[in-house]
């Protein structure tokens, strides 16, 4: 499975060890999992909108259809609206990726019956 991982912390004031705890923990899981990193991307970015230069990176590896499982530390990583994590979400599955949720144990993984998020605890 190849996996692409996305870091983000929303201050560019917080300490780097932050950052570098959670690209540490999120390169584990996958490679625990045996998944292949395809990529990683880490940015100091509020996550209050998803038109981020990171995230972008993730949605064009996708789109190029690169990805099979993106790999975050939580939801809010992608979002703190919940809103807008479920349309990032929604843009996953359209190109048959699922979201994984290393500290809460969640894959959101498309469900090609009824075309709408399935939830899975890992």
């Amino acid at each position: 499975m190849r996996a692409y991982l996305y870091c983000r912390i929303a201050s560019p004031q917080a300490d780097p060890v932050f950052m570098e705890a959670q690209i540490q923990q999120l390169t584990h899981f996958a490679e625990t999992k045996g998944y292949q990193i395809v990529g990683k991307t880490s940015e100091y970015a509020t996550g209050t909108d998803i038109a981020r230069p990171g995230l972008q990176e993730v949605a064009n590896a996708v789109r190029a259809g690169q990805v099979d499982i993106v790999i975050v530390y939580s939801p809010s990583r992608i979002s703190r609206q919940m809103t807008m994590t479920n349309k990032y979400i929604r843009f996953l599955h359209r190109h048959n990726v699922a979201l994984l949720s290393v500290n809460d144990g969640l894959e959101f993984t498309p469900h090609e019956a009824k075309n709408t998020p399935y939830l899975a605890w890992v």
